[in-house]
């Protein structure tokens, strides 16, 4: 996985490869882990530009095709976004622009930072509203069971495949991350514009947005896991607005959730594998713990996927989110693995938010596909808790938990 991190390190801080050789066997496993994490644009641009790597032509052709097709889509997608961006305007709706095109800015190449959707923060008042105009511009709730917009957030898709991701609030309005939300604070309060490709767009001030980039990680993290491109858009935005964050503000607010640790351990991840200078996050990582190893992050970010995608992960992810949710010990979180509450079934079973007497139709819907999915890959159920036993040792490594 060294070339993987070489590469993202050499496009984003231009730091020159320690290896020169690229076996048929290095390759694929590049082009592999690249893919899975979203960032094969980023990664596969500084192979084919570097005067110190030599790709045969098959590779450079296979390499070029691939990065084209998917820049391209990204460039169409953005357009198609800020497009809605101006439409949704002249219906006196200014959505806050999370994420996706804000981090975007900072690339080398902004089209090279893929996005599977597009992230808007709304007032709850106007959810209404905004499902009705997106309804009239083609987009359908990708989720058609649910009509309403009765959860903290719906995803809308559009034929041309544009996704939006529309929330009422950045976070499951409840248990522990809950309170994500509330350190964030009032993010409405301190919005700043934006220009991107010559369209101005609102989004969180810098302080809330490094604070919610952060969390953002942390709470995929504690759940099943996240990837190396939300490294890159943390260290990125820390970089970039070093002089206008918050850092006190900041730290707070990760000491508060117990997120403190991990978010030095993001911090040293870009400092030792992608190039970064300690000296790009001051003064914030010097309000963070010292000293914290961040191999054990970089192995689990590696191993996951950009989300940890994997179906044993997913199935895991039960585990170490319950473990989050309460202070219960292990073996209590494995059952709430089975059965989890009514909030975190209704975020996935639509019916369970409108009669909540079928909740246990829902456990039982859960299960069975479970049972059905072991039974096709046998190593899937022990696979599955092995990881959830692995990750809440690191929860508890990284201080999330006890």
């Amino acid at each position: 996985m060294k070339l993987f991190f070489d590469a993202i390190a050499n496009e984003l801080n231009g730091i020159s490869f320690s290896s020169t050789e690229v076996s048929d066997g290095d390759f694929a496993a590049f082009v592999d882990i690249a893919a899975i994490q979203k960032v094969l644009p980023i990664a596969g641009e500084a192979l084919l530009i570097s005067d110190e790597i030599s790709l045969t032509n098959d590779k450079s052709v296979f390499l070029r095709g691939i990065i084209t097709h998917l820049i391209a889509t990204q460039t169409l997608h953005t357009a198609a976004f800020l497009s809605l961006y101006r439409e949704l305007e002249k219906n006196n709706l200014r959505p806050c622009v999370v994420k996706g095109v804000v981090c975007a800015r900072l690339y080398p190449q902004p089209d090279a930072r893929l996005s599977g959707d597009f992230d808007l923060l709304i007032s709850p008042c106007e959810a209404e509203k905004y499902a009705d105009v997106l309804k009239r511009h083609g987009f359908e709730t990708v989720n058609k069971d649910d009509k309403s917009f009765d959860s903290f957030e719906m995803t809308f898709a559009r034929r041309d495949g544009l996704r939006l991701e529309v929330h009422k609030a950045l976070f499951p309005p409840y248990g522990r991350t809950a309170k994500l939300n509330d350190v964030l604070g009032d993010v409405f309060s301190d919005c700043v514009e934006l220009m991107t490709d010559g369209i101005s767009v609102r989004a969180l001030s810098p302080t809330r947005h490094l604070l919610y980039l952060i969390l953002h990680a942390f709470k995929h993290f504690v759940m099943s896991g996240f990837g190396i491109r939300q490294v890159c858009d943390i260290a990125l935005f820390a970089k970039a607005y070093a002089k206008e964050i918050d850092a006190e503000f900041v730290a707070e607010s990760l000491f508060s959730v117990r997120a403190a640790v991990f978010s030095s351990a993001v911090f040293g991840v870009a400092i030792a594998r992608l190039g970064f200078s300690s000296n790009d996050f001051l003064p914030l990582i010097s309000l963070l713990p010292q000293n914290v190893n961040p191999s054990p992050l970089a192995a689990d970010i590696v191993s996951g996927g950009i989300y940890g995608g994997e179906k044993e992960r997913q199935h895991a992810a039960a585990v170490t989110m319950n473990v989050f949710l309460s202070s219960s010990e292990e073996k209590m979180a494995g059952l709430r693995s089975v059965f989890p509450d009514r909030r975190y079934m209704a975020d996935r079973y639509p019916y369970v938010k409108k009669s909540p007497l079928l909740l246990p139709a829902a456990w039982c819907r859960r299960i069975a596909s479970y049972v059905l999915e072991s039974a096709r890959d046998g190593k899937k159920a022990s696979g599955a808790l092995e990881i959830g036993r692995r990750r809440t040792k690191l929860l508890k490594y990284y201080g999330i938990t006890d």
